[in-house]
Parts: C-alpha cells; structure tokens; sequence
C-alpha cells in the first residue's frame, strides 16, 4: 500500500528509495537483535519514514482531492447530484499578502488540480513553483535528516541501546501541523534527536556486566 502510494506521489525512483532504507533497516535489526524483537524498529521506521517522504505538498494536494472526486462522482450516482465548493488559501497567495480564502467551485479546480498534479515531478527540482518556500525546504531535508539518523543509530544497534534507537526511529511522530507549526515541531524534534544520540552515546559507553565466581 506505502510502496503504491509513493508510486503514485513521486515515480518509481522515489518508492525505491523508501524501500531500499526500509529493507536496509530491517536487515540490520535482524542480523544484530534477531527475530525475537519482532523487528519493532524496523516497523517504527516503515510508518515514520512514509510520514515524512508523503508530506502534504501542493502536487499532493491536487492528487488527493482529484481521488475524493472521483469516489464522490461514483457515490453521486446514487445519491444524487450535488454542487461543490472548496475554500482554498494557498502558501502563494498567503505570501502575496492575501488573508482571506478563496471559494473555487469543482467546475474550475478539477482542471487546475489536474494539471498540477502532472506536474509533481518537478517537486524538489529548480523549476519546482513552491519548492522554494521555507515549509518545503524543510519537508525535504527531514527526509535525509531521519535517513541519516536512523542509518547511523543502526550502526550503533544492540541489546543494550535498543529503547533509545526505538525512539530514534519514532522522532517523525511529533512532527506535526502546517507552516509555523510544523516548522516549530521539526526543530523540537531536531533537538530531542540529539537529547536521545546523547543517550545512545552514554549506553554504547557503558561496561559490559558479566557474571563472576569468587
């Protein structure tokens, strides 16, 4: 379903890419804790990593509302036909200093959204039209900054650091919200990740106990 999903988000490359951490993940849990923990990091990093990687951008938007429209049509046929009206407040016209929504009937953004979403392979490209506003910026680099997080706290993986490089892989879980709020919530979550390698450095510090006979 994930896999699918960022198909239809990005391209193929992309879901790649998520697959080929997810699995590289998954094979280092296995080869350091065993079957026996039931891969819980690995299921922690699948969730957080498809959070971070789908983040609700303006081609997403488009997607998502064109699949509602089309499960709406299909409903219509029974229930009936009916008008709709979205209000919308896009980041551009927000920076053009507009404060107030805008009605756009589905007669008109239908073929909008079409079209935009046509274009999401410019997504993170420099002909990207919204890739430059801050939000964005910083949706991107969460990807490589979990990625790089995650990759190096599995390197350090073992029985005893197991609880903090669990919580390691659930960081995303407090990034939350949209523009001010999430970019408050991605900073806290950058500082507690470096609260929790503080921690992950202490244990792998720690002596190993053994048992001795007198």
């Amino acid at each position: 379903m994930r896999i699918a999903e960022l198909i239809a988000y990005q391209d193929v490359d992309y879901a790649r890419r998520y697959v080929d951490i997810v699995l590289d993940v998954a094979e280092r849990e296995r080869a350091k804790l065993g079957e026996r923990t039931g891969l819980v990091i690995t299921r922690e990093v699948i969730r957080n990593l498809y959070k971070l990687m789908a983040y609700k951008d303006e081609y997403e938007v488009a997607r998502l509302h064109l699949r509602a429209s089309r499960e709406q049509k299909a409903a219509s046929v029974f229930a009936g036909t009916t008008k709709v009206k979205y209000n919308l407040h896009p980041p551009m016209l927000r920076a053009m200093g507009m404060k107030n929504k805008i009605s756009v009937s589905e007669r008109w953004l239908n073929p909008a959204f079409t079209a935009l979403t046509r274009l999401r392979r410019l997504r993170g490209t420099w002909f990207d039209p919204f890739g430059r506003d801050r939000v964005r910026k910083e949706e991107r680099r969460l990807i490589g900054w979990y990625t790089d997080l995650v990759r190096s706290a599995m390197d350090e993986l073992k029985l005893q650091n197991k609880a903090a490089v669990l919580d390691i892989a659930r960081l995303p879980d407090g990034i939350r919200g949209y523009e001010d709020v999430k970019l408050r919530s991605a900073a806290e979550a950058t500082a507690h990740a470096e609260v929790l390698r503080g921690r992950l450095a202490n244990t792998l510090s720690l002596p190993l106990l053994t048992n001795t006979e007198n």
